[in-house]
């Protein structure tokens, strides 16, 4: 009897080891990506940061990787490794730009190989081990809106860059500190002058941008002399710059369902936001086709346009 629970007991041990060894290395992977911009221009940079964490059983090649990722439809402009200070942590950092039609674009998924090393092996970092077969992990695609070219680039969404600061620079607020509590005094007096200066110019550039909006929308006659495409450019930015004038809205750096959650965010009721919506993503759309709307198309967009600004823009009250 004893012999065979021994036996039972041995045999539960050397199951569990197995268990154990057999864990698939992806458990030991984590990956964490960012992008700087989520809704771009045609022709934007933008930057995509890769995080690998892993243990140390495995060892990721990083050479080369500037000619082995395929970013396709995208434009890889650069790709940094980032040293870092923790161990079995990789930190790429890829700058892509973007020329094709505008629409939902995916970043595609990219691949990156490594080599497992057994358990209890030596340990080493991003090195490649003749006797084993590299095995592939996949960073999966990254979803990203391209809108059409502004025609006001410099309000474009600003890219964030990742911050890497040395260790030097960890000083920099302290001999700062002490200069900038001297002067708060004269700091706080300038930016109260300031803020009341700015609120007084927005009144004035409100009344500006408004009949700005009033000019040139009657540019926009369906019968004019713009093509279908040009046409629907043009009422698509000008309904961003309305919205900037209604609702404080930065359109030109937003999608069209951006737009609608801000505007719903603001009291709109769903059925005007979604209005909004429509009209922006068929100018969108038919700014890539080939002849863009025909004129009886153009002259319904007009008309719905201009009924919905009539009381802000051109009623006499």
């Amino acid at each position: 009897m004893k012999t065979v629970l021994w036996l039972c007991s041995v045999v539960l041990l050397v199951t569990a080891l197995r268990a154990a060894q057999e864990v698939p290395a992806e458990a030991e992977i984590q990956a964490d990506v960012r992008l700087s911009r989520t809704a771009i221009h045609v022709g934007d940079v933008f930057e995509y940061e890769i995080v690998i964490k892993h243990s140390d059983r495995l060892s990721f090649i990083t050479d080369d990787l500037q000619n082995t990722f395929v970013v396709a439809p995208f434009e890889l402009r650069k790709l940094e490794v980032i040293p870092s200070e923790t161990a079995n942590v990789i930190r790429l950092l890829l700058t892509l730009s973007y020329y094709e039609r505008p629409g939902r674009v995916q970043v595609p998924a990219l691949r990156l190989f490594y080599y497992e090393r057994p358990r209890g092996g030596s340990a080493g970092r991003n090195s490649a081990s003749p006797e084993v077969s590299a095995k592939e992990f996949v960073i999966g695609a990254q979803d990203i809106q391209v809108n059409p070219t502004s025609a006001n680039p410099t309000r474009i969404r600003d890219s964030v860059s990742t911050l890497r600061l040395s260790r030097t620079h960890y000083l920099v607020p302290v001999v700062t500190a002490f200069a900038l509590l001297l002067a708060g005094g004269l700091g706080a007096r300038w930016g109260i002058r300031q803020f009341n200066a700015r609120r007084k110019g927005g009144v004035e550039s409100k009344g500006a941008l408004r009949q700005s909006l009033i000019s040139s929308f009657q540019k926009l006659e369906p019968d004019g002399n713009l093509d279908g495409r040009l046409f629907c450019l043009h009422v698509s930015q000008w309904m961003r710059r309305y919205l900037q004038f209604r609702e404080g809205i930065e359109g030109d750096a937003l999608t069209p369902e951006e737009i609608k959650d801000a505007l719903t965010a603001r009291g709109w009721n769903a059925k005007a936001a979604e209005r909004v919506e429509a009209i922006l993503q068929q100018c969108d759309s038919n700014v890539c086709g080939p002849e863009g709307p025909p004129s009886e198309e153009r002259g319904v967009l007009y008309r719905t346009l201009k009924e919905m600004v009539y009381d802000d823009l051109f009623s006499k009250k």
